[in-house]
């Protein structure tokens, strides 16, 4: 087999499968090649439509995609507050968001739907979100945040608790209407390249490796 998959990756969730489907694929057809791109989902939409990008990986949106594109879902994701370990917060014998707001956040960028979660979350309490002194858009910097300087953040719970390191942990405050569907985004007319469809089945097979040690459902692998 030979040929070559673009994949587009939204933030937050695609870790916990990508490296490991993309591992698989190339170690099954070695003249595959893969390249990976990141953007905003409605860039990344266009890019689809166009042919520039095979595939989207991410969290998928609630609104009916375009008619020329189809979602597969993998698995049911959420929000959660997470923070380094030894933080004061994860002390607190009853955290509360309003208690949280003791301390600074890395919060998403405006305009993004985990900015959209954290807004409603803080809202639902009657509370002002962490008025935003700091946003990143990427989860390796979000980490390198929360990690390094003590910020909150939120962050992909399935990915959190699948971390090998353990240097993050959830601050269990409830986070209502974050959970998301993660999958991947194609496009739905045409058949589907051969390494197209395999590297769909192994982001598939990866999910359903590392699920079950973070208690997380899965449906069964999708074909095209």
């Amino acid at each position: 087999m030979r040929g070559r998959v673009v994949v587009g990756v939204l933030p937050l969730s695609v870790a916990l499968f990508l490296p490991r489907a993309v591992e698989s694929l190339l170690r099954e057809h070695p003249n595959v090649q893969v390249q990976v791109v990141d953007g905003t989902y409605e860039s990344l939409v266009q890019q689809l439509l166009s042919a520039d990008v095979d595939v989207i990986a991410g969290a998928l949106r609630a609104e009916a995609p375009p008619a020329e594109v189809r979602q597969l879902k993998l698995f049911e994701d959420e929000l959660a507050v997470v923070a380094r370990r030894g933080h004061p917060a994860l002390a607190l014998p009853s955290p509360s968001l309003r208690a949280l707001l003791a301390w600074e956040w890395v919060v998403p960028l405006p305009g993004t739907p985990a900015a959209a979660a954290l807004r409603l979350a803080f809202e639902r309490e009657g509370l002002q979100p962490p008025p935003g002194r700091l946003r990143a858009s990427s989860p390796a910097l979000t980490q390198a945040f929360t990690l390094q300087t003590g910020h909150l953040a939120l962050a992909s719970r399935a990915q959190t608790l699948a971390e090998a390191d353990g240097a993050a942990a959830i601050v269990p405050v409830p986070l209502p209407g974050t959970a998301r569907h993660i999958g991947l985004a194609l496009r739905g007319t045409g058949e589907p390249a051969p390494e197209l469809q395999r590297f769909v089945e192994h982001c598939a097979a990866a999910v359903a490796a590392v699920l079950p040690a973070v208690a997380i459902d899965k449906p069964a692998a999708p074909r095209l």
